[in-house]
């Protein structure tokens, strides 16, 4: 899906069609000139390959060699090769394809040969066999190349969002989406594929309305474009949209089509991705015979192809099925979808299937048979190794938790005080605190044991907030609890909103921009954590953002006053003093920009205010300078 012939034009001139170039004779005889003809065969192969019509493009290249004064149309050739036979499900013969042309770019420094070659590599063989960190390595490698060519490609940011995808990864798949934004030209198959990958992570974080609309644009892109290719993969993804929004027959008419379309094509690893869609749709219309034959065939395709990922993926549905219609053979393909899973290092499926997943575990490790158990045992290490999804928390103003793009139910933190536990660890230092520390804090009227017994449950209900369905004998990936110390762990990714302001403001006041402080002072909605505002646990963190965003404010009206928006500084100096009546900085910042405009009688009336309150409220006078200040405006 993400090959890329396209830059060979740039690398090979003559591959752009040229009139008056000779094609080679019916019996495969040269014309005079044997470096135009292979640049004639070339030419067809490359038109060929564009239009997805893989085997005459292996026929017209497989049995043609370049003359030895055509070096860089001999590499142009055996990458068309390759892509053609990766397509055509010969992925062995494509990587050593791949390979030859790498050594020859490389010896002769071809750049952008050598990265046209390892982009596809990646894209063609690595990525359809499950192997990741590989199609990974070689997708950075190509971008380093492109950049040195002076090109700045896609390639990278498409590879890395595939591959996150595929392992659950949204906020990295969102990133490397946001870097590819620049490299999109509108209505070209680098758009398509862009559609494509949001398509599919919109599909995964449940923005269905965002779904359907980059799926339209995708499709649209495709069918006046005639990628034929992306076309297979967009209407399995309009399947996977209308399965999601339970519209069945729907999903069913698309993905049928998907697997005609690649049957079509010819393309394997297209076709055993389709079959596993149409056995989806199936199973879910409780077809469950046709459903369970189809995805025994995309098993097998896979399996001949060495598609390690889509192998496993098959296997856990599989097993997944058969579990939940108690098949005679259930137990069976458990232990062989833990065997795929595990050998190719796929525990992330499990990860991104919670809900049924981890129920599926569960039970397994409930088996009368020790080999089941054991197994189930094992997948368990393996995904206690898998990264959860980061969690996105809002304290500021009001108090909600996202884990991805999905919210927390808010009912689900009251739950025997483990919305408090929750909040308290967030606020320590390192978000950990001794057991001690967390008894005296949130349960001081209770004796030992009932606060021990209050702890015990919090942390039980906290877990099952954040990991509803985590198997009993996996520990909880958001909440160690060893000895006497309590933890927090928040995953890589996770955003807690009043760090993110602090940080900003802090760097907004030093870089004294007011765009900076604005946008710093507007991540504060309020109070930290208004329903624990009578905690003592809370008041120092309290205090001091309320401090900080005062800071902000009064900075603020400060830069406007010397940007002699004048407007502007008064309002923020009334937004502080409204919070904090005796904040004497805002008041000298209210009183120049008062002066500025030529109104001395209201400089003085902020001042004799602020007096007054000082004075009624605390018994002292304002600071020396302010004194000064409304002297001098007094006598002039």
């Amino acid at each position: 899906m993400l090959a890329e012939i396209d830059l060979l034009r740039a690398a090979v001139p003559a591959l752009t069609p040229q009139m008056g170039i000779a094609a080679p004779d019916s019996e495969g005889g040269n014309p005079t000139d044997g470096a135009t003809a292979y640049l004639a065969t070339l030419q067809q192969a490359y038109l060929h390959t564009q239009v997805g019509d893989h085997a005459a493009a292996i026929s017209l290249l497989q049995p043609r060699e370049a003359p030895p004064s055509l070096p860089q149309e001999e590499s142009a050739g055996q990458i068309l090769l390759a892509v053609n036979f990766a397509r055509s499900g010969q992925l062995e013969e494509a990587e050593k394809k791949f390979h030859r042309v790498l050594a020859n770019s490389f010896s002769s420094d071809q750049k952008i040969l050598g990265a046209v070659t390892l982009h596809n590599l990646a894209c063609c063989v690595w990525i359809p066999r499950g192997k990741f960190h590989l199609a990974l390595s070689y997708g950075e490698q190509a971008s380093f190349l492109f950049t040195q060519s002076g090109i700045s490609h896609w390639g990278f940011p498409a590879i890395q969002t595939l591959i996150y995808l595929t392992m659950g990864d949204q906020r990295q798949a969102r990133n490397r989406l946001l870097e590819m934004v620049n490299k999109v030209e509108p209505a070209t198959r680098i758009a398509s594929i862009y559609y494509y990958l949001w398509a599919r992570l919109s599909l995964d974080d449940q923005e269905f309305d965002k779904a359907h609309e980059y799926l339209r644009l995708g499709l649209r892109i495709v069918t006046q474009n005639r990628h034929l290719d992306l076309d297979i993969l967009l209407r399995i993804e309009q399947s996977r949209y209308y399965r999601k929004t339970g519209r069945p027959s729907l999903a069913m008419e698309w993905a049928e089509e998907a697997f005609r379309r690649a049957q079509d094509r010819k393309i394997p690893y297209y076709i055993g991705q389709a079959a596993v869609e149409v056995a989806q749709v199936w199973h879910e219309n409780q077809e469950s015979a046709r459903a369970f034959d189809m995805l025994e065939y995309a098993s097998e395709l896979f399996a001949s192809l060495h598609c390690e990922y889509e192998l496993a993926r098959a296997a856990y549905l599989s097993a997944l099925w058969k579990f939940q219609c108690h098949h005679p053979q259930a137990e069976q393909a458990w232990k062989l979808a833990v065997q795929v899973i595990s050998r190719g290092g796929y525990a992330f499926l499990l990860e991104k299937d919670q809900e049924r997943a981890f129920h599926l575990v569960s039970s397994w490790m409930r088996s009368g048979t020790p080999e089941t158990r054991q197994v189930s045992g094992q997948i368990l290490r393996a995904l206690a190794n898998v990264p959860p999804p980061p969690l996105r928390i809002v304290t500021l103003g009001r108090f909600a938790v996202w884990k991805g793009h999905i919210p927390i139910p808010s009912k689900a933190w009251l739950r025997r005080r483990a919305g408090e536990l929750f909040r308290f660890l967030l606020l320590q230092p390192e978000r950990k605190a001794g057991r001690e520390v967390v008894l005296e804090a949130l349960w001081p009227e209770h004796d030992a044991h009932s606060a021990a017994d209050l702890l015990h449950q919090s942390t039980s209900a906290l877990r099952h907030i954040l990991e509803p369905d985590l198997p009993e004998k996996l520990p909880s990936r958001y909440l160690n609890y060893e000895g006497e110390e309590i933890r927090l762990v928040l995953p890589a990714g996770s955003i807690v909103d009043f760090e993110v302001f602090r940080t900003q403001l802090r760097s907004a006041v030093a870089s004294r921009r007011a765009d900076a402080l604005q946008e710093a002072l507007d991540l504060y909605q309020g109070e930290l954590l208004p329903m624990d505002r009578y905690r003592e646990w809370t008041d120092a963190l309290r205090t001091r953002l309320a401090e900080l965003y005062l800071e902000g404010l009064v900075t603020l009206a400060s830069l406007f006053l010397e940007q002699e928006r004048f407007t502007d500084a008064l309002d923020r100096v009334y937004q502080a003093l409204h919070l904090d009546p005796w904040n004497e900085e805002a008041v000298r910042v209210g009183m120049l920009t008062y002066l500025k405009l030529g109104s001395a009688p209201y400089a003085l009336r902020l001042y004799r205010r602020l007096v007054e309150a000082l004075n009624r409220e605390l018994g002292i006078n304002p600071r020396r300078d302010l004194q000064e200040l409304a002297e001098s405006i007094q006598n002039r």
